[in-house]
């Protein structure tokens, strides 16, 4: 989204669960490197988690115009 200022349109009026989809992976992904730190007794492990979203329907949102005043 926009910052506020002149002709920004920094806000989104409508119907959210309608017109936009938050995609939330349950799979975790985990990766242990024992190997990076190894001369001070650290195991590092990486964790990896997917998420997303994106407008599904554009027609349930509209957008607020900002104007100078």
């Amino acid at each position: 989204m926009d910052d506020i200022g002149a002709g920004a349109t920094p806000i989104v009026f409508g119907d959210i669960a309608t017109g936009y989809r938050i995609i939330d992976r349950v799979e975790l992904s985990i990766l242990v490197n024992p190997y990076f730190l190894a001369n001070t007794g650290i195991t590092r492990i990486h964790a990896t988690r997917r998420v997303g979203g994106a407008v599904v329907q554009p027609a349930a949102l509209r957008k607020i115009t900002c104007k100078t005043a």
